[in-house]
């Protein structure tokens, strides 16, 4: 099978003595601050959370480029929103395409915040609320590895038929957010069953322009087995916007 991150990791965003991580000395095991405890909540769902990895003398910027992380979770709060670190550590997160997740702790909801979900922090002391979080993370980090290894062009056919069909069991909405570069996948691979099986994935998106993607890329196709897998696909969306019959992939 393909191999892929068995620990995602999330960085938790926040300002140090906001109420929510306390200073270290005010931690105990007694009574865990607010990260400690989603710490040990996440590491249950395989997830690892990093909890303030800077270190003293640290170069902030610098430090944000040695390191790798999947995710963020940002804290929202007023200290969060004005501190220089939790804004590089946002900016490092956005500009290498890694999704970015949102926790209110005070105050009201940034515009910047506002086309996603977020997640209250009270939730997130629950086990209901970790699930929610741990999943999402888990749907949004593997279906940025999967694309990840399509786009890179030293993987074997078999390794990337594999995962463009599996990619049509990924949850749609974190799918439909790359479209761009399902069709970009599409365009570059020279495998006829692998593009087959992405025109699929364009399908399972169900996005509003899924069906224009698929017809740009059916007029380039020139190979029949791929050409039919764009059609189908395209007919299946008709149908669906229509509410005509189910069209079969195979």
């Amino acid at each position: 099978g393909v191999q892929t991150c068995a620990l995602p990791i999330c960085l938790f965003s926040h300002k140090c003595g906001s109420g929510t991580c306390d200073l270290p000395a005010a931690c105990t095991l007694d009574k865990p601050c607010f990260g400690c405890r989603l710490r040990v909540a996440l590491k249950r769902h395989k997830i690892r959370l990093l909890v303030d990895p800077m270190r003293p003398g640290d170069l902030l910027r610098t430090r944000m480029q040695t390191f790798d992380f999947d995710t963020l979770l940002f804290l929202i709060s007023e200290e969060s929103l004005n501190s220089e670190p939790c804004a590089i550590e946002l900016e490092t997160a956005e500009a290498r395409g890694r999704p970015v997740f949102a926790a209110l702790q005070s105050g009201g909801l940034p515009d910047k915040f506002r086309t996603r979900l977020c997640l209250k922090v009270a939730e997130l002391d629950t086990p209901e609320g970790v699930s929610k979080l741990a999943n999402a993370i888990r749907e949004h980090v593997v279906t940025r590895q999967h694309l990840q290894i399509l786009r890179t062009e030293s993987s074997p056919p078999d390794v990337t038929r594999q995962l463009a069909r599996g990619l049509y069991d990924c949850d749609s909405s974190v799918l439909a957010e790359h479209m761009e570069e399902l069709e970009s996948i599409y365009r570059q691979n020279t495998d006829e069953c692998t593009r087959y099986w992405m025109a699929w994935a364009i399908e399972h998106t169900g996005a509003r322009d899924a069906v224009a993607v698929l017809e740009r890329l059916e007029i380039s196709e020139t190979e029949p087995y791929p050409a039919e897998g764009l059609r189908r696909a395209i007919a299946k969306l008709k149908n669906i916007v229509t509410g005509g019959n189910h069209v079969s992939k195979q």
